[in-house]
């Protein structure tokens, strides 16, 4: 069996088995049992006695009374303690959001029509007397202007070659207006002729020239 030590004396150790603490604590609970047997029969024979005033007796209870202590063996395992696997979290590259797209309507394009060129303005007119009437331009000088042209010029011809109809010359670009005037003067003279002047005969000065014979009637 093994021994407890509890101490030394006179150099050497003594010690006490199992046994033997078994016996000793039997022994105490037996005088406490009989100091409290002793203290119950005296408190019953005496109710009114008591130390000084007659108190009651307190009586020790087993815990009252001290115990040898018991020394454990001392425990020859050793706790390990298993680390826990740290969780690694790898950080993820976060992916950047597509930019908005806008979904407007594109602006339809606009298209601004030509301008429009100004129509060319009439020209004047320079009327001719290619007749032997005299005042034969003066006279029809009022009948062009009725019609909305402008006269410039008026005289008598004096060049070597004879018209023999009643003429309109005009100028590149006039020729819609010539056009206009022989329209506008069709009731005096029916045969009324249109040419492109060129300079052979009378020299351009920007105008229409009107050149009217002995056919022309007013």
């Amino acid at each position: 069996m093994r021994k407890f030590s509890f101490g030394r004396r006179n150099g050497r150790g003594f010690g006490l088995d199992s046994h033997d603490v078994a016996v000793s604590s039997a022994i105490v609970a037996v005088t406490l049992i009989a100091a409290i047997l002793i203290v119950a029969l005296v408190d019953h024979q005496d109710p009114g006695g008591g130390p000084a005033g007659g108190g009651p007796v307190a009586v020790p209870s087993a815990t009252d009374i001290p115990t040898p202590p018991r020394t454990s063996a001392p425990s020859t395992q050793t706790a390990t303690t298993t680390p826990s696997p740290t969780a690694m979290v790898t950080a993820q590259p976060s992916t950047p959001a597509p930019p908005a797209t806008s979904t407007s309507p594109a602006p339809s394009p606009t298209t601004t029509p030509p301008a429009t060129p100004p129509p060319p303005l009439r020209p004047a007119v320079t009327i001719i007397n290619n007749s032997r009437i005299e005042g034969l331009a003066v006279q029809v000088e009022p009948l062009v202007s009725a019609k909305g042209f402008i006269v410039q010029e008026k005289g008598n011809y004096s060049g070597e070659v004879v018209f023999s109809h009643t003429t309109v010359l005009y100028e590149n670009g006039q020729e819609g207006f010539a056009e206009e005037l022989v329209e506008a003067m069709k009731g005096y003279d029916d045969d009324i002729k249109i040419k492109l002047n060129d300079g052979d005969r009378i020299k351009p000065n920007g105008t229409l020239v009107f050149v009217i014979t002995k056919n022309f009637k007013i």
